[in-house]
């Protein structure tokens, strides 16, 4: 994945839910732009705050295969980019 099209998903009015699937297929989910960041002056890490207490996940986004945005009517998350 590259860092504008993580700053595209962060920034879209209004914001919609995502998930961030690696390549060791952990999936991250990106519920709110407050649960996210880019790490400052970093072109491929982001920080993901999870719902497990005092837990965040730190993700180089050059390992993210997919991202699952918003949910489709049967309540599963539809692919966005692969």
């Amino acid at each position: 994945m590259l860092v504008n099209e993580f700053d595209e998903l962060m920034e879209t009015q209004p914001f919609r839910p995502f998930t961030l699937v690696s390549a060791d297929g952990r999936s991250t989910p990106v519920k709110s732009p407050e649960f996210a960041w880019r790490v400052p002056n970093s072109m491929r890490t982001v920080v993901v705050a999870t719902d497990e207490p005092d837990v965040i996940r730190w993700i180089d986004l050059q390992h993210v295969t997919q991202v699952l945005v918003g949910r489709a009517r049967n309540g599963t998350a539809r692919r966005k980019k692969s």
